[in-house]
């Protein structure tokens, strides 16, 4: 996991890492599991229409 946020925050992809925090915050929730977070962040990225390869990156394993 350390691995994925260091990649992701030495490339572009910082600023839709802010919004998908930004959107979490917005939650009413104040702790998330794992499994919230996978959720939160598939509707992120439905919502946002970004691609399947943004969504599941090949170090996720999926």
């Amino acid at each position: 996991m350390s691995e994925l946020l260091q990649s992701v925050l030495a490339s572009d992809e910082k600023s839709d890492l802010r919004q998908f925090l930004l959107e979490l915050r917005q939650k009413e929730n104040r702790y998330f599991l794992r499994n919230d977070i996978s959720i939160a962040f598939a509707d992120y990225c439905q919502s946002t229409k970004k691609p399947m390869s943004f969504f599941a990156p090949p170090c996720w394993g999926i």
